[in-house]
C-alpha cells in the first residue's frame, strides 16, 4: 500500500455482528513502525479511512444490487 508506506503494511481487521443483522468492521494498519492513527500518522489515516470507506461503499453496492436482484426473480416468479 504505497499511499500509506513504502515499507510492506500489515492489515488486521475483525468483524463484529450487531443487533438487527448489521456488522462493524475494525480495521487496523501497522507499517512496521506503528499502527496508523490520526494523531501521528495524520494523511496516512485520512488514506485508511479513504481505503475503507470506498471498500465499504462497493460492498453496499453488491449487497444491494443483489437483493434487488432477488426481488426481481421473485417478482417474475409471482407473474408467472
Amino acid at each position: 500500500m504505497p499511499s500509506i508506506s513504502s515499507n510492506p503494511v500489515d492489515v488486521y481487521a475483525s468483524i463484529t455482528g450487531e443487533k438487527g443483522g448489521s456488522s462493524t468492521v475494525s480495521v487496523g494498519f501497522d507499517t512496521g513502525s506503528g499502527y496508523v492513527n490520526s494523531i501521528d500518522m495524520e494523511a496516512q489515516s485520512e488514506t485508511a479511512n479513504a481505503l475503507i470507506t470506498e471498500y465499504g461503499t462497493k460492498v453496499m453496492r453488491k449487497h444491494a444490487e443483489e437483493m434487488q436482484k432477488n426481488e426481481e426473480d421473485l417478482f417474475k416468479d409471482l407473474r408467472n
